[in-house]
């Protein structure tokens, strides 16, 4: 059984990783944090992408790449991203609009589209300009023979796990990474039987 970060009784509640901070009608999306979304959350993961309705749904949309960005305030400046306002046209399909969730890689390879230069493939697990190409995520030491990685972080297959008196102990299957068994406890210490 594959899990992610896990809590409540029994440790049996999934987390849900927001990618925003709560919002407010200055800041929609919240304060700025890394995995700051204008679109779909993989609440799994805290990562965002085009999502739904786009042809390619599961390409990343991270950081500057949702948001608008305003004009420099002196010539030649840089240009500032506007964390309160999403760029509609990472959704186009005019292929004369510098956009990215809607982009055929192929069309965009043979410069028949435009592309928004601030989009790349951020996360691990899919390379290529438009992450078409399947890689193998990468994990220090791909686990260490502790679970699966998944998106560049490892999922611990849980054997089975005994619940005692306000504590949980999770036994797992290792060979010789104590540590790894210690950091397990140490993630379920809030878990409560």
């Amino acid at each position: 059984m594959l899990i992610s970060e896990v809590t409540g009784d029994g440790c049996t509640k999934n987390l849900q990783l927001e990618c925003n901070f709560l919002g407010s009608p200055d800041q929609p999306f919240g304060r700025w944090v890394v995995s700051i979304c204008p679109a779909n959350c993989d609440k799994t993961r805290a990562m965002c992408f085009c999502g739904e309705g786009a042809k390619y749904p599961n390409r990343p949309l991270a950081e500057t790449c949702g948001f608008q960005f305003d004009p420099p305030s002196e010539p030649d400046g840089p240009r500032i991203v506007n964390w309160t306002k999403i760029d509609q046209d990472v959704f186009t399909t005019n292929r004369s609009i510098p956009g990215w969730c809607n982009v055929d890689p192929a069309e965009a390879y043979a410069g028949k589209a435009k592309v928004k230069e601030e989009c790349d493939c951020k996360y691990d697990g899919l390379a290529g300009r438009f992450c078409e190409v399947p890689v193998e995520s990468v994990c220090i030491n791909q686990c260490s023979g502790h679970g699966h990685c998944r998106g560049g972080f490892c999922q611990v297959i849980l054997m089975f796990v005994i619940v005692t008196t306000g504590y949980v102990v999770l036994l797992v299957y290792w060979k010789k990474n104590f540590a790894f068994a210690n950091h397990l406890l140490y993630s379920f210490s809030s878990c409560r039987g």
